[in-house]
């Protein structure tokens, strides 16, 4: 038996496996966007197929053992595998918002052009609307303008005093590139960190930022995925 082959097969199944497990349990909307869930399939596909060539052809070659350099690098491959076992669940929340916040004082100075047909307001929506003017009225928010958001709690240290803010993390590739968009809200029942939340109430202007005005708060439990696109 080609153990170069075996040990090959081996690396090459664990990856397929994994594709495929993200691919069928659904998994991938927490790790991929909408644009890259394809990778799921066709690593699933394409990685089973090579896996299965190494498994068929076994015994060419006769018993050729793989180098302890060879080895060292399949195994370096599988370390990625391993990282989603040991931590199954990337879920982005308040701890890994705050760290983010910095970054995201460079989106105001590219104000992306709303969507030509408005739709439900969303985070990013107010977000842009109180770095722009022209950007509020594109999209329809004014002072009582309503909306509906569920997000988790968050308290960023530059926050409104007196607010705690809900928080949604924005996905464009993957999780890796999730940017957090925050709203404040203007409510005298505190929440803690990560606790998801259905707020329906108005947006009210403030110094210039809008922030939530709330008439009815719910606790929600964690959506299946917690990103938006």
């Amino acid at each position: 038996m080609n153990v170069r082959r075996l040990v090959r097969a081996s690396a090459l199944g664990l990856w397929a496996a994994f594709f495929w497990w993200l691919a069928i349990s659904g998994e991938m909307t927490r790790y991929l966007g909408p644009r890259t869930y394809w990778v799921a399939w066709f690593g699933a596909i394409v990685l089973s197929g090579a896996a299965l060539v190494h498994i068929a052809t076994l015994r060419a070659g006769g018993s050729n053992r793989p180098t302890a350099g060879e080895v060292a690098g399949l195994a370096l491959l599988l370390v990625p595998v391993l990282a989603v076992i040991a931590v199954p669940e990337p879920d982005l929340g308040a701890l890994a918002a705050g760290r983010k916040t910095s970054g995201i004082g460079s989106l105001s100075s590219s104000i992306p052009q709303p969507a030509a047909k408005p739709g439900q307001i969303g985070f990013s929506d107010i977000f842009y609307a109180s770095e722009s003017s022209e950007y509020a009225t594109a999209v329809g928010i004014v002072d009582g303008t309503p909306v509906d958001l569920t997000g988790f709690v968050t308290h960023p240290k530059r926050g409104p005093a007196g607010t705690f803010s809900l928080t949604r993390f924005y996905v464009s590739c993957c999780a890796a590139d999730a940017i957090p968009y925050s709203v404040a809200i203007d409510a005298a029942e505190d929440h803690v960190d990560d606790t998801w939340l259905r707020i329906e109430g108005v947006l009210r202007e403030r110094a210039g930022d809008f922030v939530i005005e709330p008439s009815n708060i719910k606790e929600v439990g964690s959506p299946k995925n917690p990103y938006l696109y």
